[in-house]
This record gives structure tokens, C-alpha cells and sequence, in this order.
């Protein structure tokens, strides 16, 4: 079911997860380094997420930037890069005799968030985030119990499954000064070091390698909403928020590539 809102404006956040076999595996863990995942919007309405202006600094398939604007007035520019999942290998030493676990090394992606209000200090914008959305059906998908979206993108509705890569936050977690820039890294505490499959048929190894290899059909940036966070009024409200029921995070969609998403919601 897609939820009804602006389709004008493409709000955002994204949390960043690895995958494993098992359905927890793909939870929200703050104490692990490769589970982390969406959730239901706990600490916030849809009203309080940032409004991206579309403006994009460059024409690279994996860098952008996006202005955004809160409804107290504060105005930041976000200038990005995406992270990206490196080449498959088989390690079946702990898989039992049939199957085998495929890890994948990720390389983290990159954030710098500058301050552009007039005149003014602006808070910090909170956890930022990176992840991939593959069509339900691909052997990303099939292989691990992925939580599944109903996503608008290009005029089409899709069932899609999300993989992160990122998670990140700012290193200084202060407000920013005028014209201040405040650049994004990786909390060893929830960093994603790898995507991995768990106990795979030994099989289908080899079609997952190359699914991966392959890349996601969207990529999508945007901010993390935690519960110990201290949430923005950012405005206006989301078009579309990708949070399945009685989890910890929300993700809210700043931009998206190569298609815009227009619509998501959980379907399962």
C-alpha cells in the first residue's frame, strides 16, 4: 500500500544494513557492524523531514549534491557520494556440506554538510545514509528474507528489497557555524563492513555473485530517524517513507537515482 502525500517534494532517510540468512539479520542493531535497517517513524511525523531543492553539483551516476530546508528556516547543502558493494567471494568453511556464506566488502560512502543559512548557526542535521534497491525477484533478493517495498519510481509501481551500505554521522556533532561544514563518517558501532548471505544453497552462488556485480536498480541517500535522536522540523512533509512496522529506524528518501522515487511503503 503506498502512503498518500506531496509527490512534488523527495524527502528522505535512509538507514544502512548488511544482509545475513537469518530474518533478524537485517534489523536495526546499534551495537553490531553489519546490521543495521528501516523501521517504523517513531520519533517524528512525516512534517518534520527535510525539503531537497533538486539541485544536484555534478552529473556523476554516484555523487550529488541536494539543498535542503527546515521549516524554522535553516538551509544546508549536502554534497555526496555513494557508497558501493565490491566483488563477491564464496567462504564455505561454516556452511554445512550443500550450502556456503558469500561476503561482499563495502566501501563506505561519503557526506559533507554545509551550513548555507544567512547569518545564522544551524543545528546538526543528525545520521545520514546510503543504500540500494534491488527488484524483487533478482538473486539479492531471493536469497534472504528481506523486508519487501512497493516503490514508485518512473511511473511504475515495483516490489523492491533494500540493501544499505552506509551509515554515517557527523564527526563533530555540534551546531555549525556560518558557512560551516561539517564532514560524515562511519560510527564503528553501527558501520557496515560487508554485505553477506549466510547458508546459501552452494548453488546459487555463483548468480548472486554476479547479480551483485550487476549493481542495484536505485540508489537512494537520505537521513536516519533514531529514537535517541533530536529530529529536525524539516519541512515539507514526506512523500515517501520506506518504514516497516515495530522497528527502530525510519528512512526518509532525499534523493534517489537513476529513477526518482515518487512513492514507497512497506508491504510486508
Amino acid at each position: 500500500m503506498l502512503r498518500k502525500g506531496r509527490v512534488t517534494s523527495l524527502l528522505a532517510a535512509v538507514a544502512v544494513s548488511a544482509a545475513t540468512c537469518s530474518p533478524s539479520s537485517n534489523q536495526p542493531a546499534e551495537s553490531t557492524q553489519t546490521s543495521i535497517v528501516a523501521s517504523s517513524p517513531t520519533s517524528r511525523p512525516p512534517s518534520s523531514l527535510p525539503s531537497p531543492s533538486g539541485t544536484e553539483a555534478t552529473a556523476s551516476a554516484d555523487a550529488g549534491r541536494i539543498d535542503v530546508r527546515t521549516g524554522a528556516g535553516y538551509t544546508y547543502s549536502l554534497t555526496f557520494r555513494y557508497g558501493a558493494v565490491g566483488p563477491g567471494r564464496n567462504q564455505v568453511e561454516n556452511a554445512p556440506p550443500g550450502a556456503t556464506d558469500v561476503f561482499f566488502p563495502v566501501t563506505q560512502g561519503s557526506v559533507a554538510v554545509a551550513n548555507t543559512t544567512a547569518s545564522r548557526n544551524a543545528p546538526a542535521i543528525g545520521v545520514l545514509g546510503m543504500a540500494g534497491l534491488y527488484e524483487v525477484g533478482r538473486p539479492a533478493c531471493e536469497q534472504h528474507d528481506y523486508t519487501q517495498y512497493t516503490v514508485r519510481a518512473g511511473g511504475n509501481e515495483k516490489l523492491y528489497c533494500m540493501i544499505y551500505i552506509s551509515i554515517l554521522e557527523p564527526a563533530n556533532a555540534g551546531p555549525l557555524a556560518v558557512g560551516q561544514t561539517h564532514n560524515y563518517v562511519a560510527n564503528p558501532q553501527t558501520m557496515v563492513n560487508n554485505v553477506h548471505y549466510l547458508g546459501i544453497p552452494e548453488s546459487m552462488a555463483s548468480a548472486l555473485i554476479a547479480d551483485m556485480a550487476a549493481g542495484p536498480d536505485i540508489k537512494v541517500f537520505g537521513s536516519i530517524d533514531r529514537p535517541l535522536s533530536a529530529p529536525l522540523d524539516l519541512d515539507p512533509p514526506a512523500v515517501c517513507y520506506l518504514s516497516p512496522a515495530g522497528r527502530e529506524y525510519s528512512i526518509y528518501v532525499l534523493e534517489s537515482r537513476p529513477l526518482s522515487v515518487e512513492a514507497c511503503d512497506s508491504s510486508r
